[in-house]
């Protein structure tokens, strides 16, 4: 009797943590809907990153995510979209010493994220960090 006690409490402790698990792990498009959501809170400024001066940045309206990789960012003020394939980075997403999230492509070519605090930043990083994980890198169909 103990036994199967002990193993029906073992099963269903590996269910619940299963459903707890599910619960957390959003979906591609619950994962671009949480970073719009928390741009429309918060007020998310782009810097496009080929600009000299320090202040210079966008408010981004929007930002949509086509499951191939492209990002794209709708911007205010009748700037020009800013779009990019994020496996093009040549580098993790990380977080600078200004705490800006900074999508480098290069060297000479950034594109960084301003928030209003680091904690917002790093939950900006967690959330483009899983949705590039749900992205799927398409082949050229004309390479080699």
């Amino acid at each position: 009797m103990k036994k199967l006690l002990t193993i029906c409490l073992l099963l269903a402790t590996a269910f619940t943590g299963k459903a707890q698990e599910s619960k957390s792990a959003l979906s591609f498009e619950e994962t671009v809907a949480y970073i719009n959501k928390k741009n429309e809170t918060n007020g998310y400024i782009l810097r496009p990153g080929y600009s000299i001066n320090e202040s210079f940045g966008a408010g981004i309206k929007s930002i949509s995510v086509i499951k191939s990789g492209i990002f794209q960012f709708h911007l205010c003020c009748d700037w020009p979209m800013e779009s990019f394939n994020i496996f093009d980075l040549t580098k993790e997403l990380y977080i600078d010493e200004k705490d800006r999230l900074v999508f480098e492509f290069s060297s000479a070519e950034k594109k960084e994220i301003k928030t209003r605090s680091l904690a917002e930043t790093e939950r900006l990083k967690k959330a483009f960090t899983h949705l590039i994980s749900l992205c799927t890198k398409q082949n050229d169909p004309f390479e080699n």
